[in-house]
Formats: structure tokens, sequence, C-alpha cells
């Protein structure tokens, strides 16, 4: 308590603060309204830094041989010990007294890290969804680690980003959201220290044009679709779990990631919903029709696996149905369609089977805020309502099965 009111003179009046440094110490303090350095009484210029969000640093405070002040940070509190600090600064003091500057040359050799060295780290300390930090790895496999990433990051220009963006021009979409990504690595480096504030030359580069697709299938197209799946699925040419998740995207609206991750303990058949712990969105329910739940319960759950569509490594999921949709779209002469526009052509067939608005987005997990409270009022039985009416629009497509 003596310390901790000490340290609250100290904030107020603006005056240096100085004890020993020790573990002992360090766990005693806490925040105050603006950040707060302690200089260590053994040491001189070494300190710890006390943030507004109880981050503490380590620090070491001198001036290099042109009379230049630096202040660079050592390390974390709990990343490093007192010791290991202590040993740091005492070291950084002995290259001060030689005429080195130890910060200088810190920043000068983080400079030096290539942007697939520093993208390595930034993508394994993401604390993104799994799902979306696959996407960003593969663009960034892709379109950026051969064309950028052995150049040093801290030397990455303008006409460097002009000259690689250009080369994408062939692919507008994919071309504007690498270049995002590759502008938040690079705000990330900024705030590490490793590029100078607001340097971000990603920042004057204009986007390609682009528009929202718009692609969904035809009432012509869906009844190709469903007779060639019940050609496929008897000769056997086309993986049978790949046209049951063509079919329960159809009939539901989820998306693919949802649909192959999905447990039989997530799904409650007498409510017929899919109670999804976590989605791109969050939590939310997938809301089954009759022939919904029908294409569930004529699946085999596997006794050492969770998931209703398995993969081929034990526990594993199904992950990789691309060739097997093109060549399910090729077979049905469907061309320029994706899988996220089975998505798009659930929500079409519903409101033109009278669903409203507020219930398809209901029932597909709308994402936006307020998309989202507009929906706010809808019940899970209108919800339930708008898939059913889907399955009505896919029922008179075709007279097969599903």
């Amino acid at each position: 308590m003596v310390l901790k009111r000490c340290l609250r003179t100290v904030d107020t009046r603006k005056e240096p603060m100085k004890r020993k440094i020790t573990k002992r110490l360090i766990d005693s303090l806490t925040p105050a309204d603006s950040a707060y350095v302690i200089w260590d009484t053994e040491i001189r210029g070494f300190g710890v830094k006390v943030g507004k969000s109880h981050l503490i640093t380590f620090v070491l405070k001198y001036r290099n041989a042109h009379g230049r002040q630096r202040k660079p940070t050592i390390g974390r509190y709990g990343e490093m010990t007192v010791d290991q600090a202590r040993k740091l600064a005492a070291g950084m003091k002995a290259d001060v007294s030689q005429g080195r500057d130890p910060s200088a040359e810190r920043k000068q050799k983080r400079k030096q890290i290539s942007l697939n060295e520093f993208s390595d780290d930034y993508f394994r300390t993401s604390t993104k969804k799994a799902s979306t930090q696959s996407v960003e790895e593969s663009y960034y496999k892709t379109h950026i680690r051969g064309a950028l990433g052995r150049k040093a990051i801290g030397s990455i220009g303008h006409e460097d980003i002009v000259r690689w963006f250009s080369g994408l021009s062939g692919r507008p979409g994919a071309a504007n959201r690498t270049l995002s990504l590759l502008s938040a690595i690079l705000n990330e480096a900024e705030r590490k220290g490793i590029r100078p504030l607001r340097s971000n030359p990603c920042h004057s580069v204009k986007k390609y044009p682009s528009r929202p697709r718009e692609r969904f299938l035809t009432h012509e197209e869906l009844s190709r679709l469903q007779k060639t799946m019940h050609k496929v699925r008897q000769d056997g040419t086309i993986n049978s779990d790949v046209l049951d998740v063509v079919n329960f995207a159809l009939l539901t609206g989820a998306r693919k990631m949802e649909i192959l991750s999905l447990k039989w303990s997530d799904i409650s058949f007498s409510e017929k919903i899919v109670n999804l712990p976590d989605s791109k969105t969050g939590p939310r329910k997938i809301f089954l029709s009759d022939r919904a739940c029908a294409l569930l319960r004529n699946r085999t759950p596997q006794t050492s696996n969770e998931y209703v569509f398995p993969g081929r490594l034990p526990g594993s999921h199904l992950k990789e149905i691309r060739r097997d949709f093109f060549a399910l779209l090729d077979s049905a002469q469907i061309a320029e369609f994706r899988f996220h526009d089975l998505r798009h052509s659930h929500a079409s067939f519903a409101i033109q089977s009278g669903a409203s608005l507020s219930h398809v987005a209901k029932a597909l997990g709308h994402s936006q805020v307020r998309t989202s409270q507009r929906y706010a009022h809808v019940d899970d039985k209108s919800a339930l309502q708008a898939v059913r009416l889907v399955e009505s629009a896919i029922q008179s497509s075709y007279d097969i099965p599903l």
C-alpha cells in the first residue's frame, strides 16, 4: 500500500521514482492514468515501464556518442525475467561505453528482416479465426511470397507495390483482397517499429473497381444439376459425400466450412436446428427442412469420428471438395459458378417462393450489424418456414429424389 500511494504521488508530480527492480516490486505495481517508469538503483538508466493497460516492459535510457537520448525497450515482463532483462541492460550499457548505439543497431537489423520472415511471425501470432487465417495464408503464398517476400520489409516502397499490384490486374477481386492483407502486414510492421509510422505504401494504391457477384442457379440449371447428381451418384464417378454437401448447401444456405465442419452433436432433429457454437459471424443456427433432416439421417455416423462429413485422416472432417465440385458443374454444364453461389441460390429461391427478406436473412445468419438489428424480431419458427419454402422450390424443379 505504501508503494502504491508513493507511485500515485510520483505520477501526479512527474518526478522520477527509483527503486531496486525486483520481481516482487513489479508484481506489486498497478497501472495509473498514464504510463510511468520506475528506474533501477543499481544499473543507471535501467527501468521498468508500466502502461495504462498494465503492459509491463523493461527499458534502458542512455545517450549515444552524439549526445542523443535513446530509450529502447529491452523486452516484456513475463516473456523475460528481471535477471534476464538486467543482464541485457548491462550488456547494452557496455556497448554504449564503447561508442556503439544498441538502439540504432537494433532498428537497422530489424529493417533487414524480409517480408517473408516477418509475415511468418505475423501469421503464427494471429488471433483471427482459423478459417480466415487459412484463406489469408493462401493468398500470401499465392500472390505475395514469391513476388515481394524476399525484399527487406523496411525497403518496400510505392513503386514496388504498384509494379506488383499491376501484375495482378487479371484477377481484380483477388488482387484487392491481397492488397488489403499486405497493407495489414505492413501496418503491423509500423506498430513494431520496423517501418516508420505512416509509411505504408499500400495506402496510396487505388484498388481495382469491382462489382458484387450476383450469381445464382436458374430453375433450369437447378434441374440439370439435380439430374446430374442423381446420375453420378448411381455410377459412382463423384464422391457421394460431396453430393450430400452440395444438396445440404442448397437446402439450408449454410456456408461451406459450416457444413464441412458440422458435428453430430450440433444437430437437434427434434427442433430441426443445427446449433453452431462458432461460425464466420459467431454462434448461429442453421434451420433444417424435412429434406435436410432426411439427408442427415441417411448418413451413417462413424464411432471414431464426430463429424457428419468425415475426412480421410482419423478424427478429421472432409476438407477438399473443389475437384469433385467443379467436375459436377462441368457434367451439368453450369459455368462461372462457385460453391458460395449455392448460398446465393438458396436465398434467391426463398424470395421467389414468397419468403420475406428478413426471414431469409435470419435463416442465413446475416452478419451486418444494421441488418441484424432489423432482423432481431424474427423468431426461429419464421426462419424455419423460409427453408421449407426453398425446399418446395427445389422440389418443383425436378422429379428425382435428393
